[in-house]
């Protein structure tokens, strides 16, 4: 639900943001009790080919895929 507004926001602001790549970070991980509520939405984003990471800057558990993703795609941002 909140992902829909969000992208509904950003669509009525730039239609060039539809076309831009969407990713969607899961934080504090470290507080959930079920893990299959996580399980639950990141196949829910998959089946719309939506990249996600699930993080806790408590643990530090995911930061590295994150970090690595993002400096990989700043990266080819820059190339001709």
């Amino acid at each position: 639900k909140s992902y829909r507004m969000i992208d509904a926001e950003l669509k009525a602001y730039s239609p060039a943001f539809a076309k831009r790549p969407r990713w969607v970070v899961f934080s504090k991980i470290d507080l959930l009790g079920d893990s299959k509520v996580l399980q639950k939405a990141e196949k829910a984003f998959a089946a719309k080919k939506i990249k996600t990471f699930a993080i806790s800057a408590v643990t530090g558990k995911g930061l590295d895929a994150l970090l690595k993703a993002l400096a990989k795609e700043i990266l080819l941002s820059f190339r001709p």
